[in-house]
């Protein structure tokens, strides 16, 4: 083999072993089609937080955890922990009060959301908060130590490439309270904050990002956990996460009608609006209402004529022309109903055939016909018994 023929075998072979390195690393890169940030605890997508529960159950044992929404009541525990994960997450009044009587008594609640919405001003901190310039990486430093530094990349839709994303921080000009205690920063801003509230403490932590499952893959997240965990000295663990229910009751009390009823002028100035806009359309409709002329009662004048011509014929005693008028509108409903013409010589046998009468029945009326046509004088009795024979025959044939 010369030497060009050795050149070119190599060379086939590395483009084959860089082939199949590509392809491996292309079945390595997982299929992921829910990239929703929903923070459920019992789904494993990327943004769902099913290790996050794992990790608490390692920690605190699995008997120990318990859902809120199989809770009886937050108030009856005691050395317990309440977390809330969620993108949002809103605490209505009852819950607020709830929740203020469980931190209260000794215990501690964790808030991992963006923002948190509440009816009570200890817990609401929806006005504390700012949004930071994007980037892909956060370097969390946590201030009880210098050289305590975890750093996790945000992913999309991509686990190989991170991607740029806002975030939430407390405003630097919050109110200088010695019951607020910052515990975190990302870039200097603080993410992680304590606020002790009778005897226990409430925590916040605005990025919930660092808790999800594609979060736990990274190298940091043990050492992180176990940092933020440390600090609870609690035996049971109560975990939450926002409702549908709750965020659309959030949303109906961030509404303009609800600010607008709340304030007395203006609530007033609401309701003379509407009542002003019925008058105008009650009065000005009437107004421009045109008039409608009553109409007469649509009368059926084709049956009076026939009556007053029926009386006519009667009062001059000319039964062959009411016959005539008989004899038409039988010729006629036969046409129409069995397609049989008058003039037809098997008239009384197709007849016979198509409507089942018999053909006596039909005999005695044809007959009658005839005799009409030659002048025969008919009885106002015979008139009536041909009627009563042409209507029973109508009642009977098929």
């Amino acid at each position: 083999m010369d030497k060009n023929s050795k050149i070119l075998v190599f060379s086939l072979i590395g483009l084959l072993i860089l082939l199949f390195a590509f392809l491996l690393e292309r079945r390595e890169v997982p299929v992921i089609k829910n990239w929703d940030e929903k923070y459920r605890y019992e789904l494993e997508d990327p943004y769902d937080t099913s290790a996050f529960r794992e990790a608490l159950e390692y920690s605190y044992g699995k008997e120990n955890i318990k859902p809120y929404r199989i809770v009886d009541s937050l108030a009856s525990h005691s050395k317990a922990l309440y977390i809330n994960i969620g993108y949002d997450i809103y605490l209505n009044e009852q819950k607020s009060n709830e929740l203020l009587e469980f931190i209260k008594k000794g215990n501690s609640a964790l808030l991992i959301s963006n923002v948190v919405s509440s009816s009570d001003e200890l817990l609401d901190d929806s006005y504390d908060y700012m949004y930071d310039k994007s980037d892909s990486l956060d370097q969390i430093i946590f201030l009880d130590t210098d050289s305590l530094i975890f750093n996790f990349k945000y992913y999309y839709r991509n686990t190989k490439k991170a991607v740029s994303r806002s975030r939430n921080f407390f405003l630097d000009e919050m109110e200088e309270d010695s019951t607020y205690m910052s515990l975190a920063n990302v870039d200097t801003l603080s993410i992680f904050q304590k606020r002790d509230i009778g005897q226990g403490a409430l925590y916040r932590y605005t990025i919930p990002y660092h808790f999800t499952n594609l979060v736990s893959l990274q190298d940091d997240f043990r050492l992180f956990y176990n940092h933020v965990f440390e600090r609870f000295d609690a035996e049971h663990i109560i975990i939450d996460r926002p409702r549908l229910a709750d965020r659309i009751e959030s949303t109906a009390n961030n509404s303009p009608i609800k600010y607008i009823l709340a304030q007395p002028s203006l609530k007033w100035a609401y309701y003379l609006t509407i009542l002003l806009a019925l008058l105008y359309i009650l009065f000005k409709g009437k107004r421009r209402q045109k008039i409608i002329p009553v109409q007469n009662k649509n009368e059926n004048t084709s049956l009076e004529y026939v009556d007053t011509l029926s009386q006519l014929f009667l009062a001059q005693k000319q039964n062959v022309k009411l016959i005539d008028h008989l004899e038409d509108q039988f010729y006629h409903k036969v046409q129409k109903r069995y397609f049989i013409d008058k003039n037809n010589s098997n008239f009384i046998d197709l007849l016979n055939r198509k409507s089942k009468i018999e053909k006596v029945e039909i005999e005695k009326i044809t007959d009658s016909f005839n005799q009409a046509s030659k002048g025969y004088a008919f009885t106002d009795d015979q008139l009536h018994r041909l009627f009563n024979n042409l209507n029973q025959l109508y009642t009977k044939w098929k």
